[in-house]
């Protein structure tokens, strides 16, 4: 398929990020501070609509996870049902296959995300639950390469996993596939590492009641190199790489975003999605 051109929503280049890192802090689910949705002290971002065009990655005779930073694979996963145990084996199937793919001494499938394309006030959203359903999320973003040994570190020793620690390679691998026959509604975006500049990388903080996670958010630039998997069924999965503890001159992480698709039909159904984090341990 024809590039498309669409637009893709970056963080706002603002004097502002000079002096002040970027944030967003996510209340309680119980939200005890009656917190509203509009208050100014939730969050300093600013996003802006940039024009890009998004390739189709079906006509890229190469990519990878080392070097572009994604790659994709067909594998027939169970159905699924937005149930507990529906979710526990699917992240044992995504271990799996993860270990078959890029052949794992071991996985570990850390987190799960549902995501729809329908309103949702983020004032409801409580993250500890497993079985919550979120929007497509806001700016091109990605985990932090200094934020994500914080993140490594206390999964495998929860899992009695901390000799992998030394001497092996370890990895964080997002999955992404639809869940609708065929997506069409707000497809996934991914940006070519080789073309990211490091000056457009920010960091930002999100903090949640208990904790507090790094982000990255890009600026735009028109050298980025975009990439969509056209016609993606729920056979086709993107894989995107987050961490690498032995990445060389390889990719170190992968900038993502869902985006407006132009060419959607007045009827396709919204996006339905399903992603999964997983630490990937190989021999280094």
């Amino acid at each position: 398929m024809n590039p498309i051109s669409t637009s893709l929503e970056f963080l706002t280049k603002l004097p502002l990020y000079e002096e002040d890192k970027p944030y967003i802090l996510i209340p309680s689910a119980g939200n005890e501070k009656g917190w509203k949705p509009d208050d100014p002290r939730l969050q300093n971002l600013s996003f802006s609509q940039s024009p890009v065009l998004v390739h189709d990655m079906r006509r890229l005779s190469s990519y990878s996870l080392s070097s572009t930073g994604f790659q994709s694979f067909e594998h027939e996963f169970k159905p699924f049902k937005l149930e507990k145990e529906c979710v526990l084996e699917y992240r044992r199937q995504t271990e799996d296959v993860l270990k078959q793919i890029l052949n794992a001494e071991d996985v570990i499938c850390y987190d799960f995300r549902h995501r729809k394309n329908e309103p949702l006030e983020r004032m409801q959203i409580d993250v500890n639950d497993p079985l919550l359903t979120e929007g497509p999320p806001t700016g091109v973003h990605d985990l932090t390469p200094t934020h994500a040994p914080s993140v490594v570190r206390p999964i495998l020793t929860a899992f009695g996993k901390e000799h992998y620690l030394k001497g092996w390679r370890l990895r964080i691998v997002n999955t992404w596939r639809p869940l609708v026959p065929k997506l069409e509604d707000r497809p996934l975006a991914v940006c070519d590492f080789r073309s990211v500049d490091p000056d457009d990388v920010i960091a930002a903080d999100r903090i949640y009641p208990h904790r507090a996670t790094e982000f990255f958010y890009l600026h735009h630039n028109p050298a980025q190199r975009w990439y969509w998997l056209s016609g993606q069924t729920p056979r086709e999965t993107i894989m995107m790489l987050m961490f690498d503890t032995h990445c060389g001159n390889g990719a170190k992480f992968c900038p993502h975003v869902s985006f407006p698709n132009p060419l959607a039909s007045p009827d396709a159904p919204p996006r339905e999605s399903v992603e999964t984090r997983s630490i990937v341990i190989t021999k280094a």
